[in-house]
């Protein structure tokens, strides 16, 4: 079971970055993402981002570049993730239907997640997506225009609160969905202090 809370989203590119932001965290904000795609090659090789989340509660995501992420993900991704500790691991939906090391994820560590490019077929395709078991599922749509946004907050209203669920628009027209999604039973609500991209 996922408890409702804030999770801040790092985007930091070295070790050097990702301890800058965890420093100027808030201290209500106690779950961090490591969005690994973001990561320079170098530090992703090493091993010396692992031991900056060892007092922390952590979801480790890399995010495809078909979803939105930086790099192709490499072919031991989610082993390094469940090595290093993360008490979640955020798998693509789309990479669980091809199969392969994504299902290797157990279903209590596992964030199913789909990003979509706009709010079109979203209540076909959230159904869809929750036949794979995990922790938590996870949609994020972009929003184009507020029409789109109000798609995404009548999937938040149509949502099964007895699922732990996040559903939320991004955009500057879904940053009500943030807000709303949180009262309206989002396990989790994101937020980040990283410049341009604050939230």
């Amino acid at each position: 079971m996922v408890e409702p809370r804030f999770c801040a989203s790092l985007a930091g590119r070295t070790t050097g970055e990702l301890q800058a932001e965890l420093e100027s965290l808030p201290s209500g904000i106690g779950l961090v993402e490591f969005r690994a795609d973001r990561l320079h090659p170098e530090t992703w090789r090493s091993d010396a981002w692992v031991n900056l989340f060892a007092e922390r509660d952590w979801v480790f995501t890399w995010r495809s570049p078909e979803e939105g992420g930086d790099a192709p993900p490499p072919a031991d991704v989610y082993r390094r993730g469940l090595e290093a500790g993360a008490r979640w691991i955020d798998v693509e939906a789309a990479r669980l239907e091809r199969g392969g090391e994504a299902a290797t994820v157990p279903a209590e560590q596992r964030w199913v997640s789909c990003h979509r490019p706009d709010a079109a077929g979203l209540p076909e395709g959230w159904n869809a997506r929750q036949k794979h078991a995990g922790a938590l599922h996870k949609l994020v749509a972009t929003a184009r225009s507020l029409a789109e946004a109000d798609q995404v907050l009548q999937l938040q209203e149509a949502a099964d609160p007895t699922r732990p669920h996040t559903i939320f628009a991004q955009g500057w027209p879904g940053h009500g969905s943030r807000v709303l999604g949180a009262a309206r039973g989002n396990a989790i609500t994101f937020v980040t202090a990283a410049g341009d991209a604050a939230v």
